[in-house]
Formats: C-alpha cells, structure tokens, sequence
C-alpha cells in the first residue's frame, strides 16, 4: 500500500463524484482527507483504500467502481431507488420456479447418472 499525494487523492474524489452524481455530496465523508491510500493487484487493477479497507477499484485509470462493502455501506446514493429495482427479471424466475417444481417432483433425477 502507497500513500497518496493530496493531488491524486483530489483527483480521485472528482472521479467518483464524476462517476458517481448522487455521492457528490458525501463523497468527502466517504473518502476523507489523508485517510487514502493506495493498493495493487493483479491484473493492473488499483484498489483506493480508506482505513485499511477496500472502497474502489479501476484498471489502470479507468473508471471507478465501488466494492460490494462499499454498496452495501451506501446503496441508495449509487442508484437504487427502491429494493425491486434490482430484481430479477420476471422470465427467469419463471425458470427458476419450474426448475424447481421438477426437482421437487424427483429429486434424484438430477444425480442418477452419477450413482450408476
């Protein structure tokens, strides 16, 4: 982990407000000031720390995207305005439910030709 100049850290914050409209009014409280460091991984993916925790992370200087702690921390300003927002598609529960209702029926026809 690299510490980061005030500079890079500015820059962060306004790629994440520029990313992210509805976080520019906590962006400040999400990523404080000298709190932020920076981490590599594989694959030339940074991840931007804050309390020795993972918040964002982007392919070289792409976009930002935030960790599923962060989405969870925060989910209504990233753009989930209600829980079924993010619901599946009818279709495939559909799917899934008949799926279901057949293995219901027989159980173990999913795994005959494995015990044979």
């Amino acid at each position: 982990m690299t510490n980061l100049k005030s500079s890079v850290q500015r820059g962060i914050k306004r790629s994440v407000a520029d990313e992210f409209p509805t976080l520019e009014d906590i962006v400040d409280d999400i990523l404080p000031k000298g709190d932020l460091k920076e981490a590599k991984g594989k694959g030339r993916i940074n991840f931007v720390v804050v309390n020795k925790e993972p918040a964002f992370f982007r392919q070289r200087t792409g976009a930002m995207f935030p960790t599923l702690k962060m989405l969870h921390r925060c989910e209504r300003p990233f753009g989930a305005a209600h829980p079924r927002a993010v619901a599946p598609p009818r279709g495939s529960l559909h799917t899934m439910r008949r799926a279901l209702q057949a293995i219901r029926a027989s159980p173990n026809a999913a795994f005959e030709h494995t015990w044979r």
